[in-house]
């Protein structure tokens, strides 16, 4: 999919849904392979959103504001995230669970999020509450959580619970002017 230009009100769901489900017994689709390149998404609830068992899709160069969440990876395995603006968004890249219209298990593991340019969001940057082995590396990410709220702000990782979150690595990447912080982990086990 490229060069679109999506304009949303905000009332709806994901402008662009890439989805494949497992319903517990029946394979319902797979998807792997999905290329999203040079899109311009205005509005709406959220932006790209990879979820269920998709995989190894490439998201690069698209310019995503003024959504809920930008990019949403709730369990997609495998994919590259560069190149892209997300800004002036409530959040800009979100690995986190839920968002599965059928059927999701397991974490977003695995993917490459890297040389994006993520600023101006009133939440965070990056936000990750699960998710093991995924790379960021080379990212622009500022002035995010305009609203001051705390816990938010450039990257901010966020294990609780029984979520696993394990071998994520932060690389090279600039995280200036944020407000409160630039890189935060918390990890709360009751």
């Amino acid at each position: 999919v490229t060069g679109l230009v999506i304009n949303e009100d905000g009332c709806g769901g994901p402008a662009i849904v890439v989805e494949s489900s497992l319903d517990g017994q029946n394979t319902v689709g797979i998807i792997h392979g999905v290329v999203l390149t040079d899109n311009e998404i205005n509005g709406g609830y959220r932006g790209i959103i990879l979820r269920g068992d998709s995989a190894s899709s490439t998201v690069i160069g698209n310019d995503i504001h003024d959504t809920e969440t930008a990019i949403r990876l709730p369990s997609s395995k495998g994919n590259l995230i560069s190149g892209n603006s997300l800004h002036d968004n409530n959040t800009g890249l979100s690995l986190a669970g839920g968002d599965c219209s059928i059927y999701c298990d397991g974490a977003p593991d695995n993917n490459t999020i890297s040389n994006n340019e993520i600023y101006n969001n009133s939440s965070s940057g990056i936000f990750a509450e699960r998710g093991s082995y995924n790379t960021f590396s080379s990212n622009n990410i500022y002035q995010n959580n305009l609203s001051g709220d705390f816990p938010s702000g450039g990257i901010f990782f966020n294990r609780y619970f029984d979520n696993v979150m394990q071998g994520n690595v932060v690389t090279s990447n600039s995280v200036h002017d944020n407000t409160l912080f630039g890189i935060f982990a918390y990890f709360d086990d009751q």
